[in-house]
């Protein structure tokens, strides 16, 4: 049969559009091929579906300092399925993907994992569409609504210490050992309930009792992912194979999306009652959590409908709210009383500290503020040991992440700038931004709020994040909106628990070690199988 001219050019065409249907897909496999960061040196892949991503879970300062020290700021690691990452530590350079949010974005395989599990929140869309989100969020995280949430973290920090101290009276003993994990973990998710969408979890106080949102969450995310989930998240179309977590998420998802729009519907619903019958407008910014100032935010009839959310939007602020405004604060206040558990005499200043100060049980949000040896404590121990020990973005486009010094190629070529593709994936390291002796000076390893004190060390204003000269809580359009939340949070249980209980470690230091999927963690190495914990001894001060 004679092949005609029409069905050569048919035959082209739709090879044409099943080509560009499916490079979006396959990009993040292919760019390895004709990407510039193939040029540069790194370490070998320990295997073929994780690379070298296992390795930085376990030790990750240990092992980013061990890499910088062969490979410089600037080289190439090995992701799954083959698939490389530009890892960079480099202050130039970090601050240049991170103020560049259009360019430099969350990787499309992180973005439907995310996606997939909490919806269209601020967490998860890209530009304009996060520009919009986080406009309209921008006013339930400002300072004055801060101050009236001060009293939620106030009341659940004493909640959380009479616990505490009831576990000391009913052991008959002047002590009693416990694992801090947990009960941090509890503590915060009630304030992120209350605080951010006035919801009660009260795991706290009745831990054994069925909560359904709670519950949903905690399956959803106590499921491991499998390399099937990673082959999900970068080429969607193997959906079509469900694995174990995807029925996990799914039926989480219709519970949280349940419990939201029934939230949704209330906050809604009392807006129009106290409007009485009168346009709500911006001015009326008002409400007791952060769900309801957005509601509230999106009805006002002079908020341009640009500007406005859907339904969907706001619904995907409840789950985000809960991720990350619990895991990354239990997990700050985890570290901050593993380090005083550490230094009893650090732990004795700060105690010192708070008890001079006459702040009472229930300090304000101003008052937190002027306690300078606790604010360089945070600092210290966040500088430390971020939750967030590491960041991934993606180029959308071509381009050239200049550095801070000169820096020499696999081929022996020195260079002052990095040449990524669009697709390259780049990984930047918080945690050996905020252990170079290089920023921190010769004890940058060693546990010291006193370089705080006074303001940030000299050598920290190269690094420009949204805290305090620290990356803990990102950089540029895409840091985090919630940091102050957070670590008024973070100040208010240290201040309650240190003002009341002594701690120490019950356990060898030697046997706690970190663990980094996603949020850095301690666990004990002679046990890993328990997961997450913290065991110290507590007693009354």
């Amino acid at each position: 049969m004679a092949i005609t001219a029409d069905y050569v050019v048919v035959a082209g065409a739709v090879l044409a559009i099943c080509a560009r249907a499916l490079y979006p897909l396959l990009q993040p496999l292919l760019v390895r091929f004709w990407s510039p960061i193939r040029h540069l040196s790194g370490p070998s892949s320990a295997s073929f579906s994780w690379g070298n991503v296992r390795q930085m879970e376990d030790n990750t300062a240990l092992v980013h300092a061990n890499w910088i020290a062969q490979y410089g700021k600037v080289f190439k690691i090995n992701a799954e399925f083959g698939t490389h990452r530009l890892f960079v530590a480099d202050t130039r350079a970090v601050s240049h993907v991170l103020t560049n949010s259009d360019v430099y974005q969350k990787p499309r395989s992180n973005t439907r994992s995310l996606m997939h599990t909490l919806g269209p929140g601020i967490l998860t869309v890209e530009g304009d569409t996060h520009r919009k989100q986080r406009r309209t969020l921008n006013p339930a995280f400002g300072l004055a609504h801060l101050r009236e949430l001060t009293t939620i973290f106030d009341d659940k920090a004493i909640q959380l210490r009479d616990i505490l101290l009831s576990k000391i009276s009913n052991g008959g003993s002047t002590s009693a050992e416990v694992n801090i994990v947990p009960l941090l973990h509890k503590c915060t998710l009630d304030i992120i309930g209350m605080a951010g969408f006035e919801y009660d979890f009260g795991v706290l106080e009745r831990s054994d009792s069925p909560n359904e949102l709670n519950d949903a969450m905690r399956k959803m995310f106590s499921t491991p992912m499998s390399p099937l989930d990673v082959m999900h998240n970068m080429l969607p179309i193997t959906r079509i194979i469900p694995s174990k977590r995807d029925a996990c998420v799914r039926d989480a998802r219709v519970v949280m999306d349940n419990v939201g729009y029934q939230l949704i519907a209330r906050m809604k619903a009392d807006v129009i009652a106290n409007a009485e019958g009168r346009a709500v407008e911006k001015k009326d910014f008002q409400g007791k959590s952060l769900l309801s100032l957005l509601v509230k935010a999106n009805m006002a009839s002079d908020l341009p409908e640009t500007q406005r959310l859907t339904d969907e939007e706001m619904l995907g602020q409840i789950p985000t709210f809960i991720v990350a405004g619990h895991e990354t604060t239990s997990t700050s206040v985890t570290w901050i009383t593993y380090a005083l558990s550490a230094h009893p005499e650090i732990q004795e200043k700060l105690r010192n500290e708070i008890l001079a100060s006459d702040f009472g049980d229930r300090p304000t949000m101003g008052q937190l503020s002027e306690l300078s040896y606790l604010d360089a404590v945070a600092h210290e121990t966040l500088r430390m040991y971020p939750p967030v020990p590491m960041l991934t973005r993606a180029a959308v486009e071509n381009d050239v992440i200049p550095t801070a010094e000169t820096w020499t190629d696999a081929r022996g070529v020195e260079q002052t700038g990095v040449r990524v593709a669009a697709g390259d994936t780049v990984t930047i390291s918080i945690m050996a931004m905020h252990r170079s002796k290089e920023i921190w000076g010769d004890d940058a390893d060693v546990f010291r709020p006193e370089r705080w004190l006074g303001g940030a060390p000299a050598g920290a204003a190269a690094l420009t994040g949204v805290w305090a000269n620290s990356l803990t809580f990102s950089a540029g359009p895409r840091s985090c909106i919630g940091y102050l939340f957070s670590v008024v949070e973070t100040k208010a249980l240290v201040y309650t628990l240190i003002r009341s209980l002594r701690f120490s470690l019950a356990i060898p230091e030697a046997d706690i070690g970190v663990k980094s999927r996603g949020i850095m963690r301690p666990f004990r190495i002679s046990k890993p199988e328990a997961g997450a914990q913290l065991l110290v001894n507590i007693s009354a001060a």
